[in-house]
């Protein structure tokens, strides 16, 4: 007989075999084997998941076509009757209600090339506590923190000036940052605090940034759907952000998970490759 069982004590998936001993025709015993097989999992599911985004992606691409140039067309025609046509106030709102639905599909458009067709990272070696900074130092001048109607989100940096040097694609890494910080301050909407942390565990040579908020959690049905595209509770949302940051984050050899923390809010953490040594070269972030 053979079954697999999850081990919560190591974190790890095992395959039991249990094969009977006999000797003389006697059964005396049974031999009890066991494999991890964690990896294996693991590799399922990731093609799994590849496979779905496949299929996604063609049809992402397609869609993108096939809506993208009439959408462009209607928003400017709509753009031109608000402009020259002498409209009362309320057809005025109205038009410029329909011009912003617009510009969100333009958004989502955006956000299925971007997932079907993701550009291929340009790695540059870069000071991981330096670059991290800088990024959340753009980010929080944006209009989602500004304002005396936005609420009262306070941004703790715990980022020690000894990180180790990443192979990263700025760009691609600082959009993965900003939807993080992004949905911390969605789940905020009262306001709260966003801890962003970062530790080098030099024993699996991976640098680890962790990003966590105050809000009420991620609901246990949803941890595991979250990075699903399309997958959202927001209803602005998209369904894209988490998925299009996993697979950013992946394609630099990383990983990208979720989970509660037992204080409460969300965590989310970001797990990059340290540089080799011989990679010296260092760009300013």
């Amino acid at each position: 007989e053979a079954r697999e069982i999850y081990e919560p004590h190591l974190g790890r998936y095992l395959e039991m075999r249990s094969i009977p001993r006999f000797e003389g025709g006697v059964r005396m015993g049974q031999i009890l084997i066991a494999r991890d097989v964690t990896d294996r999992r693991r590799t399922q599911r990731a093609l799994q998941r590849a496979d779905r985004m496949e299929m996604v992606g063609i049809m992402a691409a397609g869609l993108a076509h096939e809506i993208k140039n009439p959408l462009a067309g209607i928003k400017v025609t709509m753009e031109v009757l608000s402009n020259e046509l002498e409209l009362p106030p309320e057809d005025k709102a109205l038009v410029a209600r329909v011009v912003d639905e617009i510009r969100r599909i333009e958004t989502l458009m955006k956000g299925l090339l971007d997932f079907a067709r993701p550009p291929k990272p340009v790695m540059t070696p870069v000071k991981l506590d330096e670059f991290i900074k800088k990024a959340l130092a753009f980010l929080i001048k944006f209009p989602q923190f500004q304002g005396p109607d936005k609420p009262a989100i306070s941004v703790v940096q715990d980022i020690p000036e000894d990180l180790p040097t990443v192979l990263i694609d700025g760009m691609q890494m600082q959009q993965v940052f900003m939807n993080l910080v992004y949905n911390a301050i969605n789940v905020m909407p009262n306001g709260g605090t966003l801890t962003i942390s970062c530790v080098h565990a030099e024993e699996r040579g991976m640098a680890v940034i962790r990003f966590k908020d105050t809000g009420p959690g991620i609901p246990p049905g949803d941890l595991n759907r979250i990075f699903e595209p399309f997958y959202t509770t927001s209803p602005k949302g998209t369904g894209l952000g988490l998925s299009i940051s996993r697979q950013l984050v992946e394609h630099h050899g990383g990983s990208l998970k979720a989970e509660n923390s037992p204080e409460g809010g969300a965590e989310f953490t970001v797990t990059l490759p340290v540089a080799e040594r011989s990679s010296t070269s260092l760009v300013e972030a």
